[in-house]
Parts: structure tokens; sequence; C-alpha cells
């Protein structure tokens, strides 16, 4: 299986450098970490893949340069681009293999399970095929590497955008695409900075409670040593002078300012990459395999806790239409839309439902979806024994809630339009790594 021989001979057989596999020749995938200037693959069935220019017409997530990429992504390559190094260090990330698939099969909750099929059951593979490039952070270091200037160059891309979307990183809303990149980086919002101290801002968008950075010399610093017991930022570190505490504060937030150029696959458009394609259906028969199996201590409940719109199992997604359901015609004249958390909800013409999703970032009511008790937001997914909901009718021209789709894409539902011949990882068995759905 496609799929399946991707993980065995990237992770399970892996050479010493993954990336040298033979699936990454001009007849495979192409080249994973090309070495000219644009990061793309030049050579083989998968040279220049175009990446969409003058994206805005399609959609409103475009970067400076009008590329479809995500808009803290400042890259003028308008092709699928790759790297195998994260903020010039060489990744030292591996893909997973088969030690995590065996346990992702023995996680007992949805919540568990779901936590590592979209982290370690990837294997890294977003990252390790997209990489990064175009920052001053290994020059900063003079080269210098250490155990916490590896972990915070893993966390360069997705703290930045935490800051880009609280408005404290911006990017120029156009550039020309004769502009050189270095005249259209991202950069810090002096405006809405002001005059606050760095430790604050740091603290205000949530970054101090995860990072884990380092002083001049290369001790590692982390949410023990910039929160309070209250969690409040420390303006002064332990051991650290004020100025010394001022320094590291500004520091990180500087790093922070510019997330740099960001490979395809470590971004919102990774589906330009063939490999997502092939890392994807490979979690997905993990999935299926664990849903087939022994389910008498598999809690499927879906909790509805997540602090990110679009991972709970009510969040709306912007499919419709996709397991056969009937195309009655236009939307609904009216639909209910609701904004954050509020309770209130007004009506909306047939004309502007297309507009719903991401645009306006509103989503549609699915307090009543079927499942749950319709106030918490907690969800039940459906067992495979309960037939009569596998094969129930959705509604046309309507966007799926997370629990539909998870219903509807469950491997014993009458509206999957595919399946899988084989549940079995014989590489793995070869390790005496057994993954069993049997436990």
């Amino acid at each position: 299986m496609f799929a399946l021989h991707f993980i065995r001979t990237c992770a399970s057989h892996a050479p010493q450098d993954w990336s040298t596999s033979f699936v990454f020749a001009d007849d495979w995938f192409g080249a994973a970490n090309p070495t000219n200037d644009l990061h793309t693959p030049d050579t083989g069935r998968f040279a220049f893949v175009a990446t969409l220019a003058d994206a805005s017409e399609y959609t409103e997530w475009v970067n400076s340069y009008g590329l479809m990429r995500a808009p803290w992504n400042s890259d003028p390559t308008p092709f699928l681009t790759r790297s195998g190094s994260v903020y010039g260090y060489h990744n030292n990330m591996k893909p997973s293999g088969c030690d995590t698939y065996a346990a992702a099969v023995k996680k007992t909750s949805w919540m568990s399970l779901s936590k590592v099929l979209n982290a370690a059951a990837h294997g890294h593979i977003h990252e390790l095929m997209g990489g990064s490039w175009h920052h001053y952070f290994q020059t900063a270091n003079q080269g210098a590497s250490s155990p916490a200037v590896y972990t915070f160059a893993h966390q360069i891309q997705a703290m930045s955008k935490m800051l880009w979307r609280d408005g404290y990183v911006t990017c120029p809303e156009t550039c020309d695409m004769t502009t050189p990149a270095d005249e259209c980086q991202c950069q810090a919002n002096l405006d809405k900075l002001g005059t606050k101290p760095s430790g604050q801002v740091l603290q205000e968008v949530g970054i101090l409670s995860a990072v884990e950075f380092f002083d001049e010399g290369f001790h590692t610093l982390s949410s023990e040593h910039f929160l309070d017991d209250e969690g409040n930022y420390k303006p002064v570190l332990d051991g650290y002078t004020e100025l010394e505490s001022t320094h590291v504060y500004n520091r990180l937030l500087g790093m922070l300012a510019n997330p740099g150029h960001l490979g395809d696959m470590y971004q919102a458009t990774s589906s330009n990459d063939i490999t997502f394609w092939t890392i994807h259906l490979t979690v997905d028969r993990l999935w299926h395999y664990k849903r087939l199996g022994n389910l008498a201590n598999y809690d499927e409940t879906w909790d509805p806790y997540h602090t990110c719109y679009g991972h709970n199992p009510r969040d709306v997604q912007p499919f419709m239409n996709l397991f056969g359901e009937t195309h009655a015609g236009a939307y609904a004249a009216n639909v209910t839309v609701s904004s954050g958390n509020s309770d209130k909800s007004s009506s909306s013409s047939s004309a502007d439902v297309e507009g719903l999703l991401p645009a306006d970032r509103r989503r549609l009511d699915a307090s009543e979806i079927t499942g749950g008790d319709g106030v918490s937001g907690k969800a039940p997914a459906q067992k495979a024994s309960d037939s009569s909901s596998l094969s129930s009718t959705s509604t046309a021209n309507t966007y799926y809630t997370n629990m539909e789709l998870y219903t509807l894409l469950h491997p014993m539902s009458q509206k999957l339009q595919y399946v899988y011949d084989n549940f079995n990882w014989p590489h793995c068995d070869q390790m005496g790594r057994e993954i069993s759905n049997l436990w």
C-alpha cells in the first residue's frame, strides 16, 4: 500500500538520514531537502509544483505576495517549498515508527487517541518536510547549539503565529513579486506594543506558559522561570538582574517577531505537497483499525473544551455534500449563526451563507445536531453497533459539524465510499512491535 510503504521506508527502516531514502527520488516524491535557493524540487515528477498566485480572488488567506500561503509566511517562491533545516539548524527530528503506532491503538479514549494521531503518529512529517529558513536565529546564536536552542527552534513557527493572531506581529499588506524577500518581512507591530514590557506581551499571548528559551549562556528557561505561582510573569527572573531579565524577554520577543519562511508542509497549505496525502492516509488507516476493534474499554466521547475553533465536536467545517446527499437546490432561506460563545443568534439570507466559513469566522449553530446533551456540547461518537446512526441521511447543502463527520467516516458507515484492503503492518511484526486492536 502506497501510504504504508512511505511510513515503512521512512520510519521503521529509516537510513541514518531518512531524507535520502529512495522514496525521495525524482520518480517518487522528489527531493525532501532541495538545495536550490527556491527550496523547491526542481527535477522529477513533482518538479516546480505551482503555488496558487493572485490567490486573493479565491481565498482571503494569502501572503504578502498574493500567494496562497499563511499570511505570516512571506515567502515569494511561487512553487512548492521544502527544507531539511529548521531556522538555520539541521532538523533533529525523525519520523515516528512502529512504537508510536502500537501505542496509539492502545489508547483508551478518542480524546487521547486524537492527540496522538494529530502529533506523534504524524511522525513530525509536516515539520520535517516543510522546514523553515530566512531567519536570523542561528546567526544570533553564532551557530551555537544546546537542547534549549533546538527546542526553541521547533517552537518559533507556532509562537510567531500566536503573536500574529493577536496583532503584535504584522506583515506587509502587499508586495510586488519583484520585491526582495528582505524588504517584505513580517515584523513587530510597534504601535500595538506601545510601552508594554516584552514579558507582559508574551504572557498575554500565552507564550510564557509553553516556551522553552535560554539565556546568553544557553541555559534553559521555561515557564517555571518566567511565571510566578499565580501565573503572572516575573519582571525580574530568579538569579538574574533586572537588566538581564529585560534582555531575555526582549530577545525572546524579537526572535518571534519574524516567523521567517516556512515550507508548505509546515503551514496551512500543506496539502500542496504530495507527502500530505500519503501520511494522512496512513493515519486514517490506523484510525479505521482502532474503530473496528475491541471498543469495550474505549471511550469515544468527544469533549468540547478545546480553545481553538474547529477542534470541538459541534464546530462546523467548510465541507458539504460529500456522502451522496440529495442536492435540493439553494441554501436554506434562513440560517442561524452565532459568534464566539455568545448565546445571541441572528438570521442570514442564503446569499450570506457561503461567506460564513471562513471569511467572517462565524459558524452555524450546531447545538441541536444529533448526539450529546445539547447543553455542555459534549458529544458521544456513534458506536459501530448503532447502524441506524451510521446509515442516517445528512441534509444536503449544509456544512458538516465535526461530530457528523466523525460518524459518517466510521469504517462501517454505509455512506463511506472507500475501504482499506488490509490492516497489516508486516514490517512492525518483523521488529517485534505488534499492532493489535483486540486487547
